[in-house]
């Protein structure tokens, strides 16, 4: 090869060479980290897209229709459990009603709770509880059957704890005191306390 062809011939591989090295530093610092970029931009576009094909889903009006039927069902359901504010009146002359009904003698109801009408759970912002003694005389026939139609009452009554002390008279008139316990849905008003 002569000497001139030598020379054009590394000047051609000096000039391949540094425009490869350019394109390869071109590469790793703008088109590589654009490349992280784009595949960041499409998992995020993927997300943003099932999102919004579950809130199409959720604004049609079948979906909406189910969840309003679902969620008077679990209504429903928590009424068994839990009684409105306005009905803790109610609970107490329910009680007495009851005792009135079996002919419990001595009967004698009082709250608990000494500042408000209810407590709070301390993890839970919508539901608190009543708490209320209950004392009265009867035979064990009476107790057990007071007992039973507490189990069976709307809403639900927990028997926190009971104690039955026996009469002194040998009649069967025997103390009973109960310890009980109702859930009260807490007023929206007093929620922000």
């Amino acid at each position: 090869m002569k000497p001139i062809y030598k020379r054009y011939l590394k000047i051609l591989l000096v000039l391949w060479g540094g425009a490869s090295a350019a394109l390869i530093v071109l590469y790793l610092f703008l088109l590589l980290p654009q490349n992280d970029m784009l595949k960041f931009s499409e998992e995020k576009l993927k997300k943003i897209n099932i999102e919004y094909q579950q809130a199409k889903i959720a604004n049609s009006d079948d979906v909406r229709n189910k969840q309003k039927v679902e969620i008077e069902k679990l209504n429903e359901k928590l009424n068994v459990f839990v009684a409105d504010f306005n009905d803790i009146d109610n609970l107490t002359f329910s009680m007495s009603r009851i005792a009135g009904d079996i002919r419990l003698d001595s009967f004698s109801n009082r709250g608990s709770s000494d500042s408000e009408s209810y407590s709070k759970i301390p993890t839970c912002e919508y539901i608190g509880y009543i708490d209320t003694a209950i004392s009265f005389n009867s035979s064990f026939n009476k107790f057990a059957r007071f007992i039973n139609i507490l189990e069976r009452h709307s809403p639900i009554v927990f028997i926190d704890e009971f104690t039955i002390s026996k009469s002194r008279d040998g009649d069967s008139k025997h103390k009973a005191e109960l310890f009980l316990d109702f859930f009260v849905r807490i007023p929206t008003e007093n929620t922000d306390e």
